[in-house]
């Protein structure tokens, strides 16, 4: 590849479509980080991410995402919903009263899947810290303004 005045110490590197050439300043802000990658970033610059990813089917989608973030298939999902009736593990509402399906819930240390949630229990946990200590504060808090609640009827 011929280099266009760059310096041997920034050489040029390719997308792997092949249509066009960075310098590794470039790099940065247009491949994403991959820590697999050999210079720490993608084969594909973040374009040709974009149009590879728009002509991906929805449920191929959903299957990298599963298989990616949490190690597990469509079927182990769905094995997952079946175990809770279809319903979220904390306040046990129907994932058909959701415009969404529900969220896999799992330890961001171990990665270990604790369950399945709705959009609003997730967020609530993950907002607490996922921490057994606020949860409990929270509870406390919660029962303190009930019990204030009761006294002043």
């Amino acid at each position: 590849m011929e280099t266009t005045g760059q310096k041997p110490t920034d050489p040029l590197r390719e997308c792997k479509c092949g249509t066009k050439a960075y310098t590794e300043e470039e790099m940065v802000s247009l491949f994403y980080p991959h820590k697999n990658g050999k210079y720490g970033y993608g084969t594909l610059c973040k374009e040709c991410v974009k149009k590879k990813s728009a002509k991906q089917k929805p449920e191929d989608k959903r299957k990298g995402n599963l298989r990616r973030n949490y190690g597990i298939t469509p079927e182990d999902y769905n094995v997952l919903l079946r175990e809770q009736n279809s319903c979220c593990a904390i306040c046990g509402r129907h994932e058909t009263e959701f415009a969404r399906r529900l969220h896999i819930d799992h330890c961001h240390d171990t990665n270990i899947i604790r369950g399945l949630l709705c959009v609003n229990c997730n967020v609530g946990i993950g907002k607490l810290g996922d921490t057994v200590e606020a949860l409990a504060k929270a509870i406390i808090y919660i029962s303190n303004g009930l019990k204030k609640g009761q006294n002043n009827d």
